[in-house]
């Protein structure tokens, strides 16, 4: 009996261990996380809001979806705040759950996604995902606290988190606009190339549509990757379905994330949107967007 109980303290002291090891963890990322926000915000342009007649000489499939997912006189999108949940694949090829909340300033393009990934039972690792004032952040850390990985800074990683950044406009569209610096080219009738600047980097995204006129594709040529100790210039894509109203406009529900590699498609992160929440340009905090019909203002 005596050697019983003592396991039964022992395993009772490692388990106090470990919730102590998990609340100070989470209390020191969010510490880490607070630092790296920037949350001074930008300035809200002039105009702020969105017209279907600043459509004009946009390629076809491109008026299409602004017209559907957007309506008159939509404020542009300053704050997002966002949850998800779903499986994200580790370096070992297992797929793990994860639960993430992200935060986006669309105006100033910048994100931070920060994410509770299902290492072990009891055990998580936090994973930190940001574009931040100019640069890429990418991190991991066990329980919060004791660091697992950390991408250097590069230019590599500033090209893949922008990326990120612009790949996900789909879910704060008005992040689209030309009025936001993006350059849309016509390629076919369900395909437009919209490119990016920021700073001394181009990005350029082939964005796929759908017969319902709404994006289900993203596709970059090339965006970098972590192989063994170098960054590979990687095709690259994401896909989109099951779209809904929240506060005004049409974003995605669900989406997966691939690597094209050797041409074939590798997934690495799939996920539901929980919640998504929105504040707008010159938008009171306590003012929400009427509810609307879903219709197209152009053809």
């Amino acid at each position: 009996m005596g050697g019983i109980s003592l396991f039964v303290s022992i395993l009772l002291v490692l388990l106090l261990l470990l919730v102590f090891a998990n609340r100070y963890g989470s209390w020191r990322w969010g510490l880490y996380i607070n630092s790296l926000w920037n949350t001074g915000g930008p300035i809200a342009p002039d105009p702020a809001e969105f017209r279907y007649a600043n459509l004009e000489g946009l390629p076809g499939p491109v008026r299409r979806y602004l017209a559907l997912v957007l309506e008159e006189g939509q404020q542009l999108v300053s704050r997002v705040q966002m949850r998800h949940s779903g499986r994200i694949k580790l370096g070992s090829g297992k797929w793990a759950w994860f639960r993430s909340k992200q935060q986006v300033s669309p105006l100033s393009r910048e994100f931070i996604w920060d994410a509770r990934v299902r290492f072990l039972p009891f055990l998580d690792v936090r994973v930190c995902d940001a574009f931040i004032r100019g640069r890429g952040v990418l991190s991991a850390r066990l329980l919060g606290w004791f660091s697992v990985a950390r991408e250097p800074g590069s230019p590599e990683l500033d090209q893949g988190e922008l990326l990120r950044f612009f790949a996900e406009a789909a879910w704060y569209p008005t992040a689209w606009l030309p009025s936001q610096g993006v350059v849309w080219q016509e390629m076919d009738a369900f395909n437009a190339r919209a490119t990016l600047k920021e700073n001394d980097m181009e990005l350029s995204l082939q964005v796929t549509f759908g017969p319902d006129n709404l994006i289900h594709r993203v596709y970059a040529e090339k965006r970098f990757r972590r192989a063994g100790d170098r960054q590979v210039a990687t095709p690259w894509e994401g896909s989109l379905w099951d779209y809904e109203l929240h506060e005004g406009m049409l974003v995605p529900a669900y989406a997966e994330v691939s690597w094209i590699i050797d041409g074939k498609r590798e997934p690495y992160w799939r996920g539901n949107l929980e919640k998504i929440t929105y504040q707008m340009a010159g938008e009171r905090s306590d003012q929400k967007p009427a509810s609307r019909q879903i219709s197209s203002g152009v053809s």
